[in-house]
């Protein structure tokens, strides 16, 4: 009687262990499923982010070739004579 309640009892503990082994195997599916899914996330913000970078330097050259483009016109103006006569001789005749 003694060895068939020790029998059942590890039969028990068997039992229990591995459900605890079921559930813990079931929860390790689910977070490496999650890291999976932030694994993929973070490439594509990674992603993303260099997209913007090489956006955000090709924008600064613009920038930096229009304010070139803006002080030569700036000189050419302040060049220009301040009578209208003047200005408009610079033009063939019938551009103006």
């Amino acid at each position: 009687m003694f060895c068939e309640k020790q029998a059942a009892d590890r039969r028990v503990a068997e039992l229990d262990s591995n459900r605890e082994k079921q559930q813990l195997q079931y929860e390790n599916r689910i977070l490496k499923k999650g890291v999976a899914i932030q694994d993929a996330k973070l490439k594509e913000k990674e992603h993303e982010n260099g997209t913007l970078a090489q956006m955000v330097h090709m924008s600064a050259y613009q920038i930096q070739q229009l304010e070139q483009v803006n002080l030569q016109l700036r000189a050419q103006l302040a060049n220009c004579s301040s009578s209208p006569a003047e200005f408009l001789r610079q033009f063939p005749p019938g551009v103006h």
